[in-house]
């Protein structure tokens, strides 16, 4: 899906990004693509049915999203403001009204979206009239969502980081079919993280960056700590933009 047109204009953007991460773009594409929506946020909603799935919340559903999203500075500090301070000896959370914390999963893919945005109520009524349709709720910035199939079965949003886990059947179809050929790659050898069953490449072959390089993401994840991806340099940034 395309990301909200929001005016242009020099912003800060907070990106979160992982030691396994690698961008697939040059600087200067991921610095000008980036900058055309100063006051967007990217998020990679899961679908509905993928294993982190959307919480049940009083009369509401708390949205879970990829953690490795792109923040515009006012959400950044909107998340800020919505948490305790930091301290050095324990890790606490704030959720939103009717969220139940002893129910949340993973706090960076549960957390983020609903501390930002607050919670989706799309599956009550037609509570905005940004929204589609009955069965959507319009979010500033980052656009129309919904929990109905079959577009609630996919992503949602505006994914920036490649990644692929399985089970199949409900993982991002994106996603999964960028994998299919990167699996037809004989230079490219993968594995499965078996604690989060998530798809680590061990080595990449060139095929495997071209298509990278040539998909809509900017960051690619999981790379092995000691992946061998000769000439990924060359062909990642070297490339034409």
């Amino acid at each position: 899906p395309s990301c909200p047109n929001v005016a242009a204009g020099a912003h800060e953007k907070f990106i979160f990004f992982a030691e396994t991460a690698f961008p697939v773009k040059p600087f200067s594409h991921i610095h000008r693509e980036l900058s055309r929506f100063p006051e967007s946020s990217d998020f990679c909603i899961y679908p509905v049915n993928y294993p982190h799935r959307w919480r049940n919340a009083t009369n509401a559903l708390a949205i879970a999203a990829s953690q490795w999203s792109v923040l515009a500075s006012m959400d950044a500090k909107r998340f800020v403001a919505s948490q305790p301070e930091p301290s050095d000896h324990i890790m606490q959370f704030r959720v939103p009204k009717g969220m139940n914390i002893h129910k949340m999963g993973c706090a960076d893919e549960d957390l983020v979206f609903p501390a930002v945005f607050g919670l989706y109520r799309g599956n009550l009524a037609n509570t905005s009239k940004h929204a589609k349709a009955p069965g959507w709720q319009f979010f500033e910035g980052v656009g129309n969502f919904t929990h109905k199939a079959p577009r609630a079965y996919h992503a949602q949003g505006c994914c920036r980081t490649w990644l692929a886990m399985i089970p199949f059947q409900v993982a991002m179809s994106s996603e999964n079919r960028l994998l299919a050929q990167m699996l037809l790659d004989e230079e490219t050898e993968v594995g499965v993280w078996k604690d989060h069953a998530i798809w680590s490449f061990r080595q990449v072959g060139r095929t495997t960056m071209a298509l990278l390089r040539n998909s809509r993401y900017l960051f690619a994840r999981k790379f092995d700590t000691w992946v061998n991806a000769a000439q990924f340099a060359e062909v990642l940034f070297d490339a034409p933009s």
